[in-house]
């Protein structure tokens, strides 16, 4: 296969901030320079205006963090994750506008896909030859906690079932759903499933109905083998569906995430309610139990008050406007994931991907 250089460099460029994004500029780099931090943010919030006449979007995001700086407590924290977001969204926009005309989606993500799964397949081996790792247990893996890992596994396994157009390709996203699924973390499964539905939806055929339906029964049965928890979790969600006793959900049973999940939504909901300009970015540690309420758009809403709501307000109606199929199946992976875990830094992939949907919908 002939590397084309253009969609190998922006594939490049996406897994590099996607792995590392969170570290290319470290929250102590900012606690020990904050003046020099409070440059940068400024530097970044004007640049942001060169994309007006492009995408709403990014001129946006950097005018909703101002109140970080008229409401709450001026935190390092907060000042970290602007900055970080605002970064790579500037700079994944610029080197996609630079190399636009050349890039194929189709080959951007094939890319994508293989060093994702490069990084993958050798975390994996490192942890079962020198860490002792096995199927099952929830522990770091490289440079990321299980949830985090999982969504990279399956995301791989979608990326390879939407862009790579060859016979059994199945087969070759299988391994990958196995690993994530064994990381026994429910919001990126359920994010694979709506993912594959709605993408299979608007291409329907009577072999890919079948073989989905096989996939998925494969991937039952290998969450129950390497991954009980996950698995035990299904079936009670399947109890509650059938019996309507929703106990489950707030017990302590499969260590209670949905309902610790739901009740710092509930108080993020209140928060706003109760500060309707924000509470301010990197402030919800005081308010909640977590640093961020594991759900982005509460985040962003109680961070950022009305401006945050008018920002998801605006960024919802701009991922519907995607026009490219895969990679709407891609950005709808991205956003349910968002609905349960990470925090606007961990989710800086979703801005970028639906920014660069729009200016090539717009194109």
């Amino acid at each position: 296969m002939n590397i084309k250089l253009p969609d190998f460099t922006f594939a490049f460029f996406l897994v590099f901030f996607l792995l590392l994004g969170k570290k290319i500029i470290d929250i102590q780099v900012v606690e020990a320079n904050i003046f020099l931090s409070l440059f940068v943010y400024g530097l970044l919030f004007f640049t942001s205006f060169l994309f007006l006449g492009k995408c709403i979007l990014i001129p946006l995001l950097s005018i909703i963090t101002l109140p970080f700086f008229l409401t709450g407590e001026f935190n390092s924290f907060g000042l970290y994750k602007i900055i970080n977001l605002i970064f790579c969204v500037q700079v994944l926009t610029f080197v996609y506008t630079l190399l636009r005309s050349r890039l194929q989606w189709e080959r951007v993500f094939i890319y994508f896909s293989i060093m994702l799964a490069a990084y993958i397949i050798f975390v994996v081996l490192f942890m079962v030859l020198f860490k002792g790792w096995f199927f099952g247990q929830r522990v770091t893996m490289g440079l990321n906690g299980p949830i985090t890992f999982s969504r990279f596994n399956f995301l791989v396994s979608l990326a390879i079932i939407l862009f790579c157009k060859m016979k059994n390709n199945i087969i070759y996203a299988a391994p990958f759903g196995v690993v994530g699924g064994a990381m026994a973390s429910k919001g990126p499964l359920l994010s694979l499933i709506v993912s594959l539905l709605y993408y299979y939806w608007k291409n329907i055929t009577i072999k890919r109905v079948f073989l989905s339906i096989i996939a998925i029964y494969a991937v039952f049965l290998s969450i129950e083998y390497f991954s009980p928890r996950l698995y035990n979790f299904l079936i009670d969600i399947s109890k509650i569906i059938i019996e309507q006793d929703y106990s489950v959900i707030y017990s302590d049973y499969n260590s209670g995430s949905l309902g610790s999940r739901a009740t710092e939504w509930i108080h993020a909901f209140s928060s706003f309610l109760l500060n309707p300009m924000g509470i301010g970015a990197g402030n919800w540690s005081l308010y909640g139990e977590h640093l961020y309420p594991h759900n982005l758009f509460f985040e962003i809403i109680t961070e950022f008050g009305f401006l945050g709501l008018l920002f998801c307000i605006v960024f919802v109606f701009s991922a519907i406007r995607v026009k490219n199929t895969e990679l709407k199946a891609i950005i709808l992976f991205l956003f349910v994931n968002s609905l349960f875990s990470g925090s606007v830094v961990d989710n800086s992939l979703l801005f970028v991907l639906v920014i660069i949907g729009r200016l090539d919908s717009n194109a």
